[in-house]
């Protein structure tokens, strides 16, 4: 689940730093960390080497997490649709 939070708000807010990703899924900085390492380990996000302004660093999807996303948003849309 906290890796399609993060997929999710990184469409929503591309380029959002770890810190405001972490604010936005309401996760500790160092849980978004170990996130995030799962997430570049399987392809899904990228990492600025070098900040844009500041010291922050964009992160943004890979067309695989895109694809990622798009295939978890059915799931969800799926599950939504269950009656209950």
């Amino acid at each position: 689940m906290s890796q399609y939070a993060v997929l999710r708000a990184l469409y929503d807010h591309p380029g959002a730093s770890s810190a405001e990703l972490a604010r936005i899924t309401f996760v500790t900085r160092q849980s978004l960390r170990d996130v995030l390492g799962g997430l570049r380990s399987a392809g899904l996000v990228t990492v600025a080497e070098q900040a844009s302004t500041g010291r922050a660093r964009p992160v943004a999807l890979t067309p695989a997490g895109q694809a990622r996303l798009d295939a978890a948003e059915e799931l969800v849309a799926q599950v939504a649709e269950i009656p209950r």
